[in-house]
């Protein structure tokens, strides 16, 4: 596929005729989403809230990626969405325009010079919005779309300030049941003498399990290996999956390939094998971690800063902005550090604390078109320049201490969920030192399973055969917890409340209102330089309510 420079496509529109039917149309509150909205708020979202600069010099380039949540056209092509054909449900000229507007409002507000999109319908939509861009003083020449070469719903697109000398499509494909994926686009952006590959990804949604995302990762590693040593280039998109997804593909119930996911071990984010104690790869570590590692900008962020998007109502990091070790060197274009952003456009994207997301409302059980709102996706931006990468700061996830409990502070403690009906997450509210402990809660099926597991490093007991494992509870379930190293081939049980080593399972109650620590005997269990591997195990049709924290072994 060639690059598409695209002109005036059907249903753009000159804003003052948009004005003028908005305000005849005051039953409907579209107009006053096109031109900003600044309703109620209940709370800050875990966003920066730092606009992108409104100037950027031609050695400054700011990139952008956003969802837009499902953009059509007015055309009928027979593959929309029963919602989006045109003339049904409220998907009207008038409901379009203002989508239209307010996409358009809110990349113009960004002003970035290069914009990845997708949940994008076509060429034709991606035109209609270069030219009300255009008119917005916002001028996008270049355009690339991934429409081949499997046609699907929506493509990854790109709008570019600077020429794009090359695109095309990269099929992903899963052969045991032909599902078809979203395409890959790959583009390359001409930015004065140096050249920027990036790569538009929209990756299978979490209706699938994770094998269906690790086969589109694939596909893409394939084309990263196939760059020439050394390019310059950026990984954008909606991967659906959030950029710890290894410790949380498990208690989801989407883990198919025994804890391997597209993002984390694909892309190489994580310098850890599968089930292991997860260990980011950060920015001191991408030079040296080899061929095919990335950094992942969240890691940027404070943790409680992270998100794009707002599900029940955590917020999660779906939508990603990966860059390789040559993003980091002395030639070509670099990567400007800290420049990550989640885009607000001053609060105006969002209401009541979440994306204030284009909205629909039922009518006769049908989803009908309100007129008004945005995505149910945040934006996401970054800065490069050229010349040589400048740090100017460490990373966000600081390397392991060198011995000593580890509290929660710089990592998810190696803790993994085990069982799709058991949750294992960090928690803010109740936490023993620092900001945070790892909640486990839920109810165990019809048989005795793990709650919660970890391999703690052997760097905690500093080189001595350890003697005693440590931690702190609270909470209450029916619970075993036993410890081994990894591959033996048996585990030393410490079953409540007596938590006396033994030799098999035997579950009793344990309960506590407050912080207990205990310190359970693991002599000659490891050496000095083996890892542990440590599970949390709870009794069958039993329910667990714990908190975990000061996790040490000594």
């Amino acid at each position: 596929m060639g690059t598409r420079v695209r002109g005036p496509g059907p249903g753009a529109i000159r804003p003052a005729a948009f004005l003028l039917r908005a305000l005849a149309r005051t039953a409907l509150t579209g107009a006053i989403v096109a031109l900003g909205f600044y309703g109620c708020r209940d709370q800050k979202p875990p966003a920066t809230g730092r606009a992108v600069p409104a100037t950027v010099t031609q050695d400054t380039v700011t990139v952008l990626f956003w969802n837009v949540e499902n953009f059509f056209d007015l055309t009928l092509d027979g593959n929309e969405y029963p919602e989006y054909r045109p003339g049904s449900n409220g998907w009207d000229q008038f409901t379009y325009e203002v989508k239209l507007a307010n996409v358009a409002s809110v990349l113009a507000g960004a002003n970035a010079d290069v914009v990845g999109l997708c949940e994008i319908e076509n060429a034709r939509t991606v035109a209609a919005l270069a030219e009300e861009l255009r008119r917005r003083g916002r001028d996008y020449p270049y355009t690339a779309v991934a429409d081949k070469p499997n046609p699907t719903l929506t493509m990854p697109s790109l709008l570019s300030r600077f020429p794009i000398t090359a695109s095309t499509g990269i099929a992903t494909v899963r052969t045991d049941d032909n599902y078809d994926s979203r395409n890959i686009l790959r583009a390359e952006v001409a930015i004065a003498a140096d050249t920027l590959t990036i790569f538009v990804c929209h990756w299978p949604s979490k209706r699938h399990a994770e094998s269906y995302r690790l086969a589109t990762a694939e596909s893409l590693a394939v084309a990263l290996r196939q760059l020439p040593p050394g390019r310059d280039y950026l990984i954008v998109g909606d991967l659906n999956a959030d950029y710890n997804e290894c410790e949380i593909v498990a208690t989801a119930g989407l883990d198919d390939a025994g804890g391997r996911t597209g993002v984390n071990h694909v892309l190489r984010t994580v310098s850890s094998s599968p089930t292991r104690f997860v260990d980011y790869v950060d920015q001191t570590e991408l030079a040296s971690c080899g061929p095919g590692c990335h950094y992942d900008l969240w890691l940027e962020l404070a943790e409680n800063r992270r998100g794009s998007y707002a599900h029940r109502p955590r917020w999660t990091t779906p939508d990603h902005m990966l860059i390789p070790a040559s993003l980091q060197d002395s030639t070509g274009l670099s990567y400007l550090d800290n420049s990550f952003a989640v885009y607000t456009r001053h609060d105006s994207l969002l209401s009541h604390g979440e994306p204030y997301a284009w909205q629909v409302r039922y009518k006769k059980k049908e989803l009908w078109h309100a007129g008004k709102g945005y995505s149910d996706h945040l934006p996401v931006s970054a800065r490069f320049r050229r010349g040589a990468y400048e740090s100017t700061g460490p990373a966000a996830i600081p390397p392991p201490p060198a011995a000593g409990p580890i509290s929660l502070e710089s990592g998810p403690e190696g803790w993994l969920g085990e069982e799709s009906s058991i949750q294992a997450t960090r928690d803010t509210v109740r936490a023993r030192t620092g900001a945070y402990s790892l909640h486990v809660s839920g109810r165990a099926p019809n048989r005795g399973v793990t709650a919660a597991r970890a391999v703690l490093p052997a760097w905690l007991h500093s080189g001595r055969s350890p003697s005693r494992l440590t931690l702190h509870l609270t909470g209450s379930a029916s619970l075993s917890i036993r410890a081994r190293v990894p591959g033996a081939k048996s585990w030393r049980y410490f079953n409540a409340p007596a938590f006396k080593p033994l030799k098999s399972p035997r579950y009793g109650e344990w309960s506590s209102t407050g912080w207990q620590k205990l310190s359970l005997d693991i002599s000659g269990l490891a050496g000095p330089h083996d890892p542990l591997e440590v599970e949390l195990r709870v009794q069958k049709k039993s329910s667990v309510e714990l908190w975990i924290d000061d996790v040490g072994v000594e």
